[in-house]
């Protein structure tokens, strides 16, 4: 058996079309057996034949370069499957999502935008995630950190069950509640993770009426403050390169019964 590793993602492979290029054959007989008759014509029939002649003419010529096409009919098979057993040989990827206001942008909808990416089909040891906060806004980052704890369900659940719809406040917006056909088990996580994304939105609700508990920035002014980097997660598997000042790390939190890591999630503003 050849290696899984070394096979070809993607393959042409040639049609057998014998009675097809037999048909189309005897019919560029007939087209030319048409035109000689036209031809001999031309004094006989005179203008008549000659427009005829003409028509088949062009007719023939389109039909000769639409058979040229189809002539040799190949097929593209894609093998998918393939690709995740090359990992060795897949690009490392860095996603970027921009923020300049935590009040005309709404942290929930960039956190949906973030957790989204993480939730992509792609190993997660050559991923990266960074996130460009130019409001330095602290109620941003109080977000970020929330929802790395929530990343830590959602992602195993949208991978254990195949979702792919994988922003949290869409998937919940167009699924309906699991029905008596799905697994307990199914129904049980699906309310455990709702739960969990319902209490998110709440402490970001609730953080953008307060003032968001910020720690790691004491009375900054987010005008006139050094450059800050924070590393929320970084998988062990990766190379870190980024360099700051200051840097944090969240531990594994409990709660999912799955434990998977994911991407690396790295906050920074100027």
């Amino acid at each position: 058996m050849a290696n899984q590793s070394s096979l070809p993602l993607y393959e042409r492979v040639n049609l057998k079309n014998s009675k097809f290029q037999a048909v189309e054959l005897l019919l560029l007989f007939l087209l030319f057996s048409l035109l000689t008759f036209h031809f001999l014509s031309l004094k006989q029939y005179g203008t008549p034949a000659l427009i005829a002649f003409l028509c088949e003419s062009f007719f023939t010529f389109k039909w000769i370069l639409v058979l040229n096409i189809k002539w040799n009919q190949i097929k593209c098979m894609e093998y998918p499957d393939r690709l995740l057993k090359q990992k060795t040989e897949l690009p490392a990827v860095d996603m970027f999502v921009t923020t300049a206001d935590a009040e005309l942008e709404p942290p929930i909808l960039t956190m949906n935008t973030i957790l989204s990416l993480l939730a992509v089909n792609y190993p997660v040891e050559r991923l990266a995630c960074y996130i460009s906060d130019d409001g330095a806004s602290p109620l941003t980052y109080y977000a970020l950190v929330e929802t790395s704890k929530f990343a830590k369900i959602w992602l195993p659940f949208c991978k254990k069950y195949d979702i792919s719809v994988r922003a949290p406040f869409r998937y919940f917006a167009t699924s309906s509640k699991p029905s008596q056909e799905d697994s307990f088990e199914f129904q049980q996580e699906w309310k455990m993770v709702k739960d969990k994304y319902e209490l998110l939105c709440q402490k970001i609700e609730d953080a953008s009426t307060t003032s968001a508990p910020c720690i790691d920035f004491p009375e900054m002014d987010k005008k006139n403050h050094p450059a800050i980097v924070k590393v929320i997660y970084h998988h062990p598997q990766t190379r870190l390169y980024i360099y700051s000042f200051s840097m944090t790390r969240e531990g594994t939190s409990s709660g999912p019964k799955v434990a998977m890591p994911f991407p690396r999630l790295s906050y920074y503003r100027y």
